[in-house]
């Protein structure tokens, strides 16, 4: 966050100040022995200059060598499953395995409004996601028939350079998500 809550829309100038920072930020992180950045998912909020976490990852990827990037957290029901995998997959061979990916619901109603969407199932969506993605990283061509995706016979073109996968996180703050991550 950047800005107040509920603040006035930046200008052009201010967002591009605040990447500067976020750059400037991470080098220095990584410089002074942070293990990670995490990196926030915010739509429709003035607070935060730059919702897509993707690209400030791959950005970050860039600039610093060692230090984790994770999302923090990436709201997965907005997103197609693939979409997710690639991505993650592309931020993992850029980063030479240093991708962390954390995957949450969401929360707030302003998210799915500003995409045309609703939080209806987005539960189930979440859990299909996590196993979609999950099969996505094993590198090997897969279907899948869920109640939210259909698949038939995919497959990542581009793997995560980790043998594996790269890590993947579930977040959340009430008991039935810790229970999801099994904490």
């Amino acid at each position: 966050n950047v800005g107040p809550y509920d603040g006035p829309r930046p200008d052009g100038p201010a967002v591009a100040r605040s990447i500067d920072a976020f750059m400037a930020e991470g080098e220095l992180a990584e410089r002074v022995g942070f293990d990670s950045l995490h990196i926030p998912e915010r739509h429709m909020r003035t607070e935060c200059h730059l919702p897509a976490p993707f690209l400030l990852m791959s950005a970050l990827a860039a600039r610093t060598s060692r230090i984790k990037l994770a999302t923090h957290t990436l709201v997965a029901t907005l997103y197609h499953p693939m979409q997710i995998a690639e991505y993650a997959a592309v931020i993992d061979t850029q980063s030479r395995g240093r991708m962390v990916l954390t995957l949450s619901m969401g929360y707030h109603d302003d998210y799915w409004r500003m995409f045309g969407m609703t939080r209806k199932h987005r539960k189930d969506r979440f859990v299909e996601t996590v196993e979609i993605v999950r099969k996505a990283f094993e590198g090997k061509p897969f279907s899948y028939d869920g109640k939210h995706f259909k698949l038939d016979n995919v497959q990542l073109s581009t793997p995560p350079y980790r043998l594996g996968r790269p890590e993947i996180w579930l977040g959340g703050h009430f008991p039935p998500a810790l229970e999801r991550a099994g904490i």
